[in-house]
């Protein structure tokens, strides 16, 4: 029975919580990752920053003009993040792995290994994409 384990991705390109728009942005396009794991200060899974996050940003209707704020390249991600972030373990089934995105409404679930410390990452075109 194959599990999160193998599916993941790991390494994982992180961002700490004090990136800005830009060094996210960058990472991104230069990666060609959707979104990738905010560590807080210790090292430890605390949002997710993703392509997502970075359009509502610009163009998010309530904001203001899209580009018309100087200081929008250094605005920090975490207040941009997605701060829910759902954890699944290496063991976790991919029927598991399934239903957590489904119900978490993710495409991207963290790997941990129950004590916080980030393994990987599983997303669901790793799923489709990959013998299931």
């Amino acid at each position: 029975m194959k599990t999160a384990r193998d599916y993941m991705s790991s390494p994982v390109c992180t961002l700490p919580r004090t990136a800005t728009v830009l060094e996210a942005a960058r990472l991104l396009l230069d990666k060609r990752l959707t979104g990738v794991p905010v560590l807080d200060a210790k090292g430890r899974p605390e949002g997710v920053f993703s392509l997502r996050d970075l359009a509502k940003f610009f163009l998010d209707p309530l904001l203001d003009t899209p580009g018309s704020r100087p200081d929008a390249a250094n605005a920090p991600i975490s207040g941009l993040m997605t701060h829910h972030v759902v954890t699944v373990r290496p063991e976790a089934t991919v029927e598991a792995i399934r239903t957590a995105m489904k119900t978490s409404k993710v495409h991207r679930l963290v790997v941990e290994d129950g004590h916080g410390k980030l393994l990987g990452i599983v997303s669901a075109s790793d799923l489709a994409t990959r013998d299931v």
